[in-house]
């Protein structure tokens, strides 16, 4: 009997995608397999309870335990070492198992691959690692992707790890570093849900938590924009305002505005699974303003999900999404970084909806032709 473990250090609650990218990827493997969820050691107990998840990971993904980046590295890959070898004690690996972890960052990868030479050829599961995160932005990252693509290169373990990104431009950058297996793989959490039948006031979304690095920052200019511009339809927000620190200028400098407009429905606490699907079915046009540096590869599950549901997007050029609204005419862009440029574009779309939502309907078959959870559970298991 075949089993798989799908892992994710980030794995705490319901905030994120790391809930809903393990279920969706344990929905389409074979019935007869047996799955389980291994998160973060300090996993919300609704969570652990309702999803069977095991506390196994010390820190989620983005912990940044020393400054230099090559001493970070150096202590994540122990401690992962660490957190794998008590999964094992656990679990008892065998050959048959698969693991697959999500959303590791450069500085854990060497202490996955130590952890699999430890065990020795015959006794490592197969390891399915799926790697998000550019190394564009710092100089020490790339150093810590050749290095691990290296020394797997010449691994006794190497025909037991499969690496995957989920974005043709992560996987053109990880082949110039010299990992020439690396493959492009779907994202699995798309909703199988009712296309949203429009009707006045349309709704216009900003999902997932409040950051700076996707544009909430910018929603007040959208709302006095959609406010004063003269013979605009009416319209609706829907935002989810949770952060993780209250205090930062980017929030506290904008919340209360936000607060004060009445057509305005603001979520202050990370939504359900249920709660946050209950949004996106209400959603006419999606929010996916996102800083182009940060974003330029690393992909978007709220885009995703936005796109099932059959919402119209804006979104910033120079990002991932921006690719795939051009690629599948799926709403339009604004400048990165741009609350005018962010601002003209919303209004574009309100005036003429009904000719944006008919090219989105058609070019959302197209995307989920590729991106959703059959086709990713077949392409991590080719061969088997």
């Amino acid at each position: 009997m075949f089993r798989f473990f799908l892992c994710d250090p980030s794995l705490i609650g319901f905030s994120g995608h790391c809930l809903g990218y393990l279920e969706a990827v344990r929905r389409a493997l074979p019935v007869e397999w047996k799955s389980f969820l291994l998160g973060n050691k300090n996993v919300d107990e609704t969570v652990r309870q309702m999803y069977g998840v095991f506390p196994i990971f010390t820190h989620w993904i983005d912990h940044i335990e020393h400054k230099n980046p090559l001493r970070n590295a150096e202590y994540h890959s122990k401690i992962i070492l660490k957190d794998l070898n008590g999964s094992n004690d656990i679990f008892h690996f065998g050959s048959n198992d698969w693991i697959l972890i999500n959303s590791l960052r450069q500085w854990g990868l060497l202490g996955v691959l130590r952890w699999m030479e430890s065990l020795g050829v015959e006794k490592t599961p197969m390891v399915v690692l799926i790697l998000h995160f550019s190394a564009l932005e710092e100089e020490a990252w790339r150093y810590l992707y050749c290095e691990f693509f290296n020394i797997l290169s010449v691994s006794p373990i190497k025909e037991k790890m499969r690496l995957f990104t989920d974005s043709d431009s992560l996987t053109q950058e990880f082949q110039e570093y010299g990992c020439k297996d690396i493959v492009t793989a779907p994202i699995p959490h798309v909703p199988d849900l009712p296309v949203h039948i429009s009707e006045e006031p349309l709704v216009v979304s900003y999902m997932g938590a409040a950051r700076s690095d996707k544009g909430f920052q910018y929603l007040p200019y959208l709302l006095k924009r959609t406010k004063y511009t003269p013979g605009l339809p009416d319209v609706r927000f829907e935002i989810m305002a949770w952060v993780s620190n209250p205090q930062e200028d980017f929030f506290s400098w904008n919340i209360e505005y936000l607060c004060e407009d009445k057509r305005v429905k603001l979520y202050m606490d990370p939504l359900n699974e249920n709660e946050y699907y209950g949004i996106l079915k209400k959603t006419d046009i999606g929010l996916i303003l996102y800083n182009n540096k940060v974003y330029a590869k690393q992909t978007s599950g709220i885009l995703a999900e936005l796109v099932a549901a059959g919402v119209v997007i804006v979104a910033s050029r120079g990002t991932w999404a921006a690719q795939q609204v051009d690629q599948y005419e799926l709403g339009t862009l604004s400048m990165p970084d741009d609350p005018i440029s962010a601002g003209d574009a919303l209004v574009k779309v309100i005036k003429n909806f009904s000719k944006w939502k008919e090219k989105q309907n058609n070019g959302r078959k197209l995307f989920l032709g590729f991106h959703n959870s059959v086709n990713f559970s077949k392409i991590i298991l080719k061969g088997l």
